[in-house]
């Protein structure tokens, strides 16, 4: 599975919802997600043990595989849902690193999103 080649950081307003879209393909084209797992990870540092927000695609609310896979417009594409509750807990002085990976359904286990930076961004309007 290639990683993605995109290198800039991610911004994340402090208190807003966020969903991503990830793709997953490899050599074949987009990979059939049916069967499998992602997780998507922030945490401070990659050193750090401690999990500031872990989503995986066993729990639905948290990443979704767009459906039916077999279609071409859908396939190897999940949406991870990123909670305002969640985002509100960032810290705006802080930089954070985000990860993605894969776990086949044999138990194979591949990065999907190469480490990135997430740049928390205080907003004006702030909704309790």
């Amino acid at each position: 599975m290639p990683h993605d080649p995109v290198t800039t950081d991610l911004e994340i307003i402090i208190g807003e919802s966020k969903t991503y879209l990830l793709i997953v393909s490899d050599k074949n084209g987009n990979l059939d997600l049916t069967g499998h797992e992602i997780r998507l990870t922030i945490k401070r540092s990659v050193d750090e043990q401690q999990d500031i927000i872990e989503k995986s695609s066993t729990t639905p609310a948290e990443i979704t595989f767009l459906t039916p896979q077999a279609d071409a417009d859908k396939k190897g594409r999940a949406n991870v849902f990123i909670l305002p509750a969640e985002t509100k807990t960032l810290d705006k002085d802080t930089t954070y690193v985000l990860d993605a990976w894969i776990i086949l359904s044999g138990g194979e286990r591949k990065r999907i999103l190469e480490t990135r930076n997430v740049v928390p961004v205080q907003p004006v309007t702030v909704i309790a």
